[in-house]
């Protein structure tokens, strides 16, 4: 009984740790002064490929190269 215990405790813990990862990336979605204060083409992508924010330059060079 004390393994599957232990197993429950380490779901939970991964768990609550990819909560905490998701609501740090949202707010770095929502913070406009990340992205405006960068003078560079800049991207933000999770980790499973999907594009979630770029900056005016990003999204100008990746239309004519076809990312």
């Amino acid at each position: 009984m004390t393994g599957s215990i232990d197993l429950y405790g380490l779901l939970r813990s991964l768990f609550e740790d990819l909560v905490i990862i998701e609501e740090a990336f949202e707010r770095l979605l929502l913070d406009d002064r990340v992205f405006s204060c960068l003078g560079v083409p800049t991207c933000l992508w999770r980790r499973i490929g999907e594009k979630t924010r770029e900056t005016a330059n990003t999204a100008s060079w990746s239309a004519s190269t076809g990312i």
